[in-house]
């Protein structure tokens, strides 16, 4: 029964300290970030603990992807700082040939939840900064001092305290089909009366421009 009991003990460890280093996720912050590249170095920000209760902090590790919405021609990427915090997700196997090269490869070789193969996912916050959501009902994109919200309804609203600027060859506010807007410049027909005839505008709003 002894001999049982110690297999079992010796099991039940090696089983634990298998799991010790498993790495699946952990939060980290980001030291550097390439937007070209969409690489970012980064420090896991949870420390390791080993049996005998020593604290350990985690390298720095390089060249981590960084996640970002794409898919089917269409993106969203923003601005990635020093300082953010991020969930590391630490694959299965080595990704180090798709990262580099996409498309159906072989594993480099037989590692596993290794901390050189983490995708970093921006968003991951501690509860202690709060959200920046003013309600539970709109969909908010906020940036510096500006702000897109899409409101229930259909409602979408625009709130900055610097220019808008729209570059299109072709521009309908209101729907298609509308009156064409003047501008300062362009010249206006004055159908009857003494000023009959084809005037400048010389005058427009302060707000709204057009090129």
């Amino acid at each position: 029964m002894a001999d049982k009991d110690n297999i079992t003990d010796l099991l039940g460890q090696f089983f634990r300290n298998r799991q010790a280093e498993m790495r699946v996720a952990m939060p980290a912050k980001i030291t550097d970030y390439d937007y070209r590249t969409q690489k970012a170095t980064v420090k896991p920000l949870i420390n390791r603990r080993y049996a005998d209760d020593r604290i350990e902090e985690y390298p720095v590790i390089n060249n981590v992807p960084v996640i970002f919405p794409r898919s089917g021609g269409a993106s969203l990427t923003f601005p990635v700082e020093s300082g953010d915090t991020v969930l590391l997700v630490f694959s299965d196997r080595s990704i180090e040939s798709w990262a580099e090269n996409g498309g159906q490869v072989n594993q480099d070789d037989n590692r596993m939840h290794n901390i050189n193969d983490a995708v970093a996912i921006p968003g991951l916050i501690p509860f202690s900064l709060g959200s920046i959501a003013e309600n539970n009902e709109d969909v908010l994109l906020s940036y510096s001092d500006s702000q897109v919200k899409l409101k229930p309804g259909g409602i979408v609203e625009i709130n900055t305290a610097a220019k808008v600027v729209i570059n299109s060859p072709d521009i309908n506010l209101g729907g298609e089909g509308g009156a064409r807007v003047a501008r300062i410049g362009d010249r206006v027909n004055v159908s009857g009366g003494s000023s009959a005839g084809l005037w400048p505008i010389v005058e427009g709003s302060e707000i709204v421009k057009a090129v």
